[in-house]
C-alpha cells in the first residue's frame, strides 16, 4: 500500500468503506421523510443486540480457525485501553454535572458491534469480521456493566438492573461462548440452522446502520452546544491515538492494531440513548452526541485508518 500516495490511499479507504455511512445517511433520509422514528430506533436496536447480532457473532467465530483469532495481546490491549481512556472520562466529567453519566457514556462506548464489525468485514473480509466478533464478545458486557455503575452511581433517579444481570444478559456473550465451544470441538452446524443464522446475520448489520442514522433529527442537530465537541474530540481522536500507542507498545500490528483502532475510534453507540432512555438520563444530549460522532466518523475513520496503512502498521 505504500505505493500510494497519502490522498490516494485516504480515497481507496473512503471508498471501501463508504458503503456504511450512506446506509446511515440514509436513515437519517427516512427520519427526515417521517418514515422512521425514535420507537423505530428502540425496537431495531432491541433486535439487533438481542437476535441478529449474536447469530452474526456465533456463526462467524463457529466457522472461523480458532488459531487465527484474537491473540492474549490484543485482548489485553483493548481492557487496558478501555481502563485508561475511561479513567480520564471519569476525572473529565466533572466539569459536566449534572449530566456526567450521559458525558461518560457516550465516551466509552463505542458502536463498535455495528460500524466496527462493518469495516472490519469491509476492509479484512471474513476473518477481519471474526476477530472483531470475538473482541466484541469480550467487551460488549464490560460496556453494559459500565453503563450501570455510571447511571446509577451518578443519576439517583437510575433505577437499573444489578451488575450481575447486566453481565450475564448479554447475548452477544452467549453467542460467542457457544461459536467457541463450536470451532474448538470441530462440532458441525446443520445446512438448515446455518442458513436460518446467515438469514439473521445478515439482517443484523443494516437494519442497526439505518437505525443509527433515524437518531438524527433536526433537534438534534440544533442542540450542538461545546459538550459535544468535548465528546467528538475525546471519541474519535484521543480514544484511538491512546489505543494505537498501547497497541504498538505490546507488539500489536496487521489485523489486531486495526481491529484495536476500531474498537476506540468507532463512534457512540446507539444503546447509550437506549440506556439513558430507560435509566431517565438526558435523552436530547444522548441522542445528539451519537448523531455527531457517527457524522464526524465518516472522516477521521479513513484518516486513522490510512495513516495505520500508510504508516506500515496495518494493511489492507
Amino acid at each position: 500500500m505504500l505505493q500510494y500516495t497519502s490522498m490516494a490511499l485516504f480515497v481507496l479507504v473512503f471508498k471501501l468503506i463508504a458503503p456504511i455511512f450512506i446506509i446511515v445517511f440514509l436513515g437519517a433520509f427516512l427520519r427526515y421523510r417521517g418514515m422512521l422514528t425514535d420507537r423505530f430506533v428502540t425496537t431495531a436496536s432491541q433486535l439487533t443486540f438481542q437476535t441478529a447480532l449474536p447469530a452474526l457473532v456465533f456463526l462467524k467465530i463457529a466457522k472461523a480457525p480458532l488459531h487465527e483469532l484474537a491473540t492474549f495481546n490484543l485482548i489485553w490491549a483493548a481492557l487496558i485501553a478501555l481502563a485508561l481512556y475511561s479513567l480520564g472520562l471519569l476525572l473529565l466529567s466533572r466539569h459536566y454535572r449534572p449530566n456526567q453519566a450521559v458525558f461518560i457514556q457516550a465516551g466509552f462506548r463505542s458502536n463498535f458491534g455495528i460500524i466496527g464489525l462493518s469495516i472490519a468485514w469491509l476492509l479484512w473480509g471474513n476473518i477481519g469480521l471474526s476477530q472483531a466478533a470475538l473482541l466484541l464478545a469480550f467487551i460488549s458486557p464490560l460496556y453494559n456493566v459500565g453503563s450501570i455503575v455510571v447511571f446509577n452511581y451518578y443519576n439517583p433517579q437510575a433505577n437499573g438492573p444489578s451488575y450481575w444481570q447486566s453481565f450475564v444478559k448479554t447475548p452477544m456473550l452467549w453467542g460467542a461462548l457457544l461459536g467457541i465451544a463450536f470451532a474448538y470441538y470441530d462440532w458441525g452446524i446443520s445446512p438448515v440452522a446455518e442458513q436460518t443464522l446467515q438469514y439473521l446475520g445478515a439482517l443484523a448489520l443494516p437494519l442497526a446502520l439505518i437505525g443509527i442514522g433515524a437518531t438524527c433529527t433536526k433537534e438534534t442537530i440544533l442542540s450542538l452546544s461545546w459538550v459535544h465537541g468535548v465528546v467528538c474530540g475525546l471519541k474519535l481522536i484521543v480514544a484511538p491515538a491512546l489505543a494505537v500507542g498501547i497497541g504498538l507498545a505490546l507488539g500489536l500490528s496487521g489485523l489486531d492494531l486495526g481491529v484495536l483502532f476500531l474498537l476506540m475510534a468507532t463512534p457512540t453507540a446507539v444503546a447509550s440513548f437506549i440506556v439513558a432512555q430507560s435509566l431517565n438520563g438526558d435523552i436530547k444530549l444522548a441522542s445528539s452526541l451519537v448523531v455527531m460522532t457517527t457524522i464526524l466518523s465518516s472522516i477521521t475513520l479513513p484518516i486513522g485508518i490510512t495513516l495505520l496503512v500508510y504508516g506500515g502498521w496495518i494493511s489492507l
